[in-house]
């Protein structure tokens, strides 16, 4: 038996690690690993592999280089290309696919 009310809610749907990291960059602006890792809820490997894919894209920047030697003190990164809502998906090849736009960003095209 169902509990009351359940078939009147929507089903969650659950979002990827990289939909909570894009996310939170469209609504920061300007960002750094720590704050991407704590509002996303991701870890340092994913958030780092995706802000070097992005980066490598010209989707986002570094406005501030990392100072080796101050404890906290990380990279601070500012999103310049707001593509959508749907997260670019980072290759290998050093491109990104643009879900929203249907399009590869990155590359020699673009």
């Amino acid at each position: 038996m169902r509990p009351v009310g359940s078939h009147t809610k929507a089903p969650m749907r659950a979002t990827s690690a990289r939909s909570r990291i894009w996310q939170s960059m469209r609504v920061l602006r300007r960002f750094d690993v720590p704050q991407l890792m704590a509002t996303a809820e991701a870890s340092r490997n994913n958030v780092g592999r995706f802000v070097l894919g992005l980066r490598r894209a010209g989707v986002i920047r570094v406005v501030r280089q990392h100072c080796n030697g101050h404890a906290g003190d990380c990279a601070v990164y500012q999103l310049v290309r707001n593509l959508g809502p749907h997260a670019p998906r980072v290759r290998i090849d050093g491109t990104c696919w643009d879900p929203n736009g249907q399009r590869f960003i990155g590359g020699e095209d673009d």
